[in-house]
Parts: structure tokens; C-alpha cells; sequence
């Protein structure tokens, strides 16, 4: 029994030791390459440091911003010069670096400046400090040091404060964590592990963290991978690997989920190594070079991929850090995701990515926490932003430090009341009207949305249709109350320089004059000739729907993020804005709109696709509204695309009245469909079989039913329909999800079709 115990009590000691010494390479040294230039701010920071006051002169120790706030940059220093003082191969025998380091630890701790947004004080500064410790060792510190170092660490106090799981919770384990192995405090250590492992699962909906379709909320059901996700995942990502073959370590079937998650999430939210930005939240005042970049280290990617037992997983792996590294061999992440939990579809083709965010009753869609985002009010209406610069490998470019040049009622896709001033902060909010019809279907490689929307006094009924080389964006029932200018962003994205092939922007017109069009601010009228398709930075848009006014406005901006933020900083760059004007309200008929992008083409290839698509007698797509005996929309969109044999149809709820109406065709493919009550599906077939996929985004339980004018071999999914001859007809039944949690996930149900029919 002795023996036994003496073992175990090595054993714990070497895992706490192990673990303290890989955390401090992980996670608070250098690595090599950056040791040099780490040793460099070090002894700038040290020359600059008064070893009177133990002070630096420059910065404001009187600063009290929320987000801006100077004293926490003398504790950072700090953490620079420890670095540089204790990573292997640095500084260990610089005295004066040494004095240095303890002569402002100790004014820290006299002083212990206090911020008033509570985070510093009770995160970020234990975390910094503990760190501190941690580099140092207890060995190299003062009882007083230790001491009130500890004491701040129990600032980060989780056992209080109910954090429901996400970045908080596991920031503030972290400095335990950095407490526990600095002091060797192993029930500290132990129950730190315990708590952050219960993070990595998938949650309830009420609760932050991992979700069903594999998103990430906080901050409450609000979409955010990035920033705090990217926070939580590189904690997880970071321990993990500092615990491996110890007695901490994550467990088999964590590190599955973790896994799943990294690659059937955040590779999907990311271009390379940087996030789509809609996904940053309130932080896009602080400039993106941080915010807007992926912060996972892909050599630990590809350790990890070796931990997985699922070779799939493994292999997406070492394709995400391929892309990460921004490596052109990499294999591409080619489909279609719909995170239905979330309301926000992601469509990546193997040169462009398209990310649409949505917001509805369950999902919030942006924040504006001390001061920050205060004009991001329509960052959740339907948002479509995309990428086409190297949009597998690296790009972003299109977005980069764009916001303090946009005109935040006229950010890509949504439609609203132009001349209505946006909401205000309110106590961290923005005051938002939700709807609960919002979602999407995706089959995993084609993919469609719908949005109910309602903002202020306008409403409107929205979809987005997803194909390989276009998008077609519908609308129908916009509709308003008041005088309120109407309008609708086709895009709003930066562009290369005017004297660059990608830069220069092209008109098409329908009398078959093309032009470059000089930077300015041009208003166009629909009639002939009409321009027919814009182009530039390698992307056409064509609005196919008759508008009141189309505004163009391509020109060089500059503005500061204090328009809308805490902080101060110029932004510049080469703005393209194009909107449809639809006019001013009240509306007397509900308006609408139809609108195509194509990614990644050239002015050249627009004339073969025109022709393909476009042209007038060409019903390669049939966009319908189909309108019900009263002369009044049904608010049914419908797409199809003869070439691939596929079509969408998505029905909202409202004015679904008569189904003897509930109809969408297709001539160019003979399909006819009718929906039995609202919803989206995809249409896909082959000379064998066809799919149909389905998803409700207010019902989890029950069976959606679709007939479709093809023949199939009848089974208990696909049965004859009574709505064509019994031998032409299908009924497909398709189960929904059946679990709440599984509200709007997509389901398909493939039939084999009747060839003898």
C-alpha cells in the first residue's frame, strides 16, 4: 500500500511538471523564431522603463476607457521582459532585465489600477499576472510577490460568478490554471482540467459553448467562432496539447468532439487564416490585423489530426492547416453548410466563398458592449458577404479594414429604410425586431436561406439561392408604412486600385455597349438601354427585376472607427457600393427584387454566361411568384438550374392560404412542385433517382410532404401523389428532425425513380 501511493504521488508530481513546462512553451514563450524579435520590445521596454517611478513615461495611467485603457500595457511589458528573461535561449543572465521586471511587478501591485469594465480586473490582469508568475517560477519571486499575485488570481472567481460555460469561464480557469502549476497547487490544477474538459460538448440551446450543427454562441445565442470562440478553442487547442500522455488530458471522445468541431466549423467560417467578418462581433472597431486573422497554430492542427480515431476528421485536419499556412497545393473545402442553429449559411466553390448571416428570434445577431459596434444594427439581415481574392487560401483583402469607410445602411445584401436613423446602444443591445421564420436548407454541397424580415416599419420576404457559379438573391412583399427611402445593397466591398485589370469597373448595357466606368457616383434609371451587368474586382452582379434607381459609387474613402467605436484610427481604401433604389414608402403594392452574382469571372465570360443564362427567351432559371386568386403574392422563391438538375423552392408561412395554388415551376426542366405547407427543399436528380432535401425553421416534429412530377418506385418515404397521373407523380414524406435541439436541420429522402413510366 505504500509503495502503491509513493508511485502515484510521483507520478501526479511528474504530470504537473510536464504539463507546467509544456505550458510555458505553448503558451507563454516565444517559439524560436520569434524569440529575436521578442528579446528586441524587451529591451526597448526595459530602456524606456524609470527606474524611479518604475513606471513608463509614455503611457496614461489616469486612462479609465472600457476598451482602451493604458496601465494594462505596463503589465503586458512586463510579460515581454519575462519572456524574454526565462524562454530558453533567452536573456537568464540580463540583472537588469530582472530588476526591471520586479521593480514594475511591484508598482503593479501597489498601485492595482482598476478599470471599470470589470473584465480587466477580473480577467485579463490576473491572467497577465499569473503568467508572469508562471515564467518566472515561485523560486525567482518574493513571498510578497506570490502573495499578492495568488490574491489577484482569485479576481477570476468561477465558483461565484455562473458563467454557463464559453470564454469566460475558461479564461478565468486559465489563470487557476497558470496559479496551480506555478505553485504546484494539484487539486487546483485537477479541478481546473475537470471544468474546462465539461466545455468541450455539445450544449442545449440556452447554453453557450458548441452547438448541435457544430457553431459556437456567447455572449448569450449569438454566432460568434470568432473573437471569443477563437479565444475558448485556442485555450482548448493549447492545453490539450500541453496535456497529452498525462493524467490531465482531454479524453477520447472530447477530443472527437473538439475535433468535429474545428473542422465542421471554423474551417468553414475562415479563408485561409482569416474569418469571414461578419462572424467578429463588436470588435470590428479595433482593426482586423488581430480580430480578423485565425490564431491556431497549424502544426498543432496536424498533431491533433493524429489524436483522431476518425480518418475524415484527420484528413480535414491537415487540410485546414494547409490552408492556414496559405499553401495554393492545399485541398480546397468545396459545399455547402447551413449552421441552422445559428441562421447562417456558408457556400464555398473552389475560387470564391460566400457567408450570408441572418438573425431571428433565437439568434442575436451582433452586440454593442462598452461602446463598441455602436452602427452594426443590420449586421444579422441578411449580410451576404464574398470572397473571391484567393478565397481558399488566404484573401479577406475584400473586407480589411473596411468599416470606418461603409455606410452602415448599405452593407452587402440587406434591404432597409435608408433615411431611418439606425438604433441605438442600448445597455449593450441593439434593439432589433425578430421574426421567426428564418433559416435554410443545404444538402451539403448546394444550399439555399430564407429570411422573414422585419426591421423598423419595413417587412419583406427574402431568399438566397446557391449554385456553383452564381448566387440569385429574390425578395418579394417589401412593404412600408412611412416615407422612408426603401433600398437594397448588391454590394459594398473594397476593390484594387483604378489602374489595376482588377480594378477597373465595367458596364454592360442592353444595347450592347460596354464601358469602364471613372470612379464617382452614378444614379441609373431602368430603361433602354439598361445596364444589364456590372463587373469588377473579378465579380458580376445583374439585377433582373425593374427598379426605381440603381446607384453605383466607386471611390477612394477614408473615415475613423470613433464614428462608431471607443477607439481612434484612420481607415482608407477603394470603396464599390451599388444599391437598388426601390423608393419611397408608404408602399401602395408590396415591391420586390431579383438580383444574380457571379463570382470569379471575367467580362469576357459574362457574354457566354448572358447567353447561358440570361438571355430573353432562355428560361434556364425560372424565378417565380406565384400569385393566388386575389391578385396578392404567395411569398413562394423559386430557382432551377437545367444544367445541374437541381431547383429551390422555399415557401414562407404567410399568405400560404390555398394550396391548390402552392405550385412552383420549372419549364426548362419540366418539374413542377407543390409543397404542402411552408419551408425550403432542395430538387435534385439523375437519370436514376432524385432527393429531395428539407428543412422548417419553426418546426422540429412531424412529416414535411413534397410531390414532384417524376415517377418513383413507391416505398415508404416515396408514394403516389394525387396531384399528377398516379404514374407521373410522386408524394415524398420526409421526417423532420424530431428534437427541438434539431430545430431547422436539413433531412433528405432520395426515390428511385420508375424508368417505365
Amino acid at each position: 500500500m505504500l509503495f502503491i501511493t509513493f508511485t502515484t504521488a510521483v507520478q501526479t508530481n511528474d504530470d504537473l511538471s510536464i504539463v507546467r513546462e509544456n505550458v510555458r512553451k505553448i503558451m507563454l514563450w516565444p517559439s524560436p523564431d520569434q524569440l529575436s524579435s521578442v528579446i528586441t520590445q524587451a529591451m526597448a521596454n526595459l530602456s524606456s522603463l524609470n527606474f524611479d517611478t518604475c513606471q513608463w513615461p509614455d503611457l496614461n495611467y489616469t486612462t479609465r476607457g472600457p476598451e482602451n485603457w493604458d496601465p494594462v500595457l505596463h503589465m503586458f511589458r512586463i510579460a515581454t521582459m519575462t519572456s524574454a528573461l526565462t524562454a530558453p535561449g533567452g536573456l537568464i543572465n540580463n540583472t537588469k532585465l530582472s530588476l526591471g521586471i520586479h521593480c514594475a511587478l511591484k508598482v503593479w501591485i501597489e498601485q492595482d489600477w482598476q478599470n471599470p469594465n470589470w473584465w480587466w480586473n477580473y480577467i485579463q490582469d490576473p491572467l497577465i499576472a499569473t503568467g508572469i508568475m508562471l515564467m518566472l517560477g515561485v523560486e525567482r519571486m518574493t513571498k510578497y510577490e506570490i502573495d499578492a499575485i495568488v490574491n489577484m488570481s482569485y479576481r477570476a472567481n468561477w465558483w461565484i460568478k455562473d458563467w454557463g460555460g464559453g470564454a469566460n469561464l475558461v479564461w478565468e480557469l486559465q489563470i487557476q490554471l497558470y496559479r496551480g502549476l506555478a505553485t504546484s497547487n494539484y487539486s487546483a490544477v485537477e479541478q481546473g482540467f475537470e471544468l474546462m474538459w465539461q466545455t468541450v460538448q455539445i450544449q442545449n440551446l440556452s447554453t453557450m459553448g458548441i452547438q448541435s450543427d457544430w457553431s459556437y454562441h456567447f455572449h448569450g445565442s449569438q454566432l460568434l467562432p470568432a473573437a471569443y470562440g477563437d479565444a475558448w478553442a485556442t485555450n482548448i487547442l493549447h492545453f490539450h496539447m500541453a496535456t497529452r500522455g498525462t493524467q490531465y488530458a482531454l479524453s477520447k471522445d472530447r477530443i472527437e468532439t473538439f475535433g468535429r468541431f474545428l473542422t465542421r466549423s471554423d474551417a468553414w467560417f475562415t479563408m485561409g487564416s482569416v474569418w469571414t467578418w461578419a462572424l467578429i462581433g463588436r470588435v470590428i472597431d479595433r482593426g482586423v490585423h488581430v480580430w480578423y486573422t485565425h490564431l491556431f497554430p497549424s502544426d498543432q492542427l496536424r498533431e491533433l489530426a493524429m489524436d483522431m480515431t476518425d480518418n475524415s476528421t484527420a484528413i480535414a485536419f491537415c487540410d485546414y492547416a494547409d490552408r492556414l499556412e496559405h499553401r495554393h497545393d492545399a485541398t480546397p473545402l468545396i459545399g455547402n453548410r447551413h449552421f441552422y442553429t445559428s441562421d447562417f449559411q456558408v457556400h464555398r466553390r473552389v475560387n470564391w466563398t460566400a457567408a450570408l448571416k441572418m438573425h431571428s428570434a433565437r439568434v442575436i445577431a451582433s452586440e454593442c458592449d462598452n461602446n463598441e459596434n455602436l452602427k452594426g444594427e443590420h449586421i444579422g439581415d441578411g449580410v451576404l458577404n464574398l470572397y473571391t481574392r484567393d478565397a481558399q487560401y488566404g484573401g479577406g483583402e475584400e473586407y480589411e479594414n473596411i468599416f470606418a469607410l461603409l455606410d452602415w445602411q448599405a452593407i452587402n445584401g440587406i434591404t432597409v429604410e435608408a433615411d431611418t436613423p439606425l438604433n441605438h446602444c442600448d445597455r449593450g443591445a441593439l434593439p432589433m425586431l425578430n421574426t421567426t421564420f428564418v433559416g435554410g436548407v443545404s444538402d451539403s454541397m448546394y444550399g439555399a436561406a430564407i429570411m422573414d424580415t422585419l426591421t423598423h416599419n419595413l417587412t419583406a420576404k427574402r431568399t438566397w439561392h446557391f449554385y456553383d457559379t452564381y448566387i440569385i438573391a429574390l425578395a418579394n412583399g417589401i412593404e412600408d408604412n412611412t416615407t422612408a427611402l426603401l433600398q437594397t445593397a448588391l454590394v459594398s466591398r473594397l476593390l484594387p486600385a483604378a489602374n489595376t485589370i482588377s480594378g477597373i469597373l465595367t458596364l454592360q448595357w442592353s444595347n450592347g455597349t460596354r464601358m469602364v466606368l471613372p470612379d464617382g457616383v452614378y444614379s441609373f434609371s431602368y430603361n433602354q438601354p439598361r445596364i444589364l451587368w456590372f463587373h469588377a474586382d473579378g465579380t458580376a452582379w445583374s439585377v433582373l427585376e425593374e427598379y426605381e434607381t440603381l446607384i453605383i459609387d466607386c471611390r477612394n474613402k477614408s473615415g475613423n472607427v470613433n464614428q462608431f467605436g471607443p477607439w481612434n484610427f484612420e481607415m482608407v481604401g477603394r470603396l464599390l457600393t451599388a444599391i437598388i433604389i426601390h423608393g419611397r414608402g408608404p408602399t401602395i403594392n408590396p415591391l420586390h427584387y431579383r438580383y444574380m452574382i457571379m463570382p470569379n469571372v471575367t467580362v469576357e465570360d459574362m457574354t457566354r454566361l448572358w447567353e447561358r443564362y440570361l438571355s430573353i427567351g432562355n428560361s434556364a432559371h425560372a424565378l417565380t411568384y406565384l400569385q393566388n386568386k386575389n391578385n396578392e403574392p404567395l411569398y413562394l422563391h423559386g430557382t432551377c438550374d437545367p444544367f445541374l438538375q437541381r431547383a429551390s423552392v422555399l415557401l414562407f408561412d404567410k399568405g400560404f392560404t390555398n394550396s391548390s395554388i402552392a405550385y412552383y415551376n420549372c419549364s426548362s426542366m419540366s418539374l413542377s412542385i407543390y409543397m404542402e405547407q411552408p419551408g425550403a427543399i432542395l430538387f435534385s436528380e439523375n437519370s436514376n433517382s432524385f432527393t429531395i432535401t428539407a428543412a422548417h425553421p419553426t418546426i422540429a416534429i412531424g412529416t414535411f410532404i413534397v410531390h414532384v412530377n417524376r415517377s418513383s418506385i413507391v416505398s415508404h418515404e416515396c408514394t403516389n401523389s394525387n396531384h399528377w397521373d398516379l404514374r407521373s407523380g410522386t408524394r415524398v414524406l420526409i421526417p423532420l428532425p424530431g428534437n427541438n435541439q434539431l430545430l431547422g436541420k436539413s433531412v433528405s429522402i432520395t426515390c428511385k425513380k420508375n424508368n417505365i413510366a
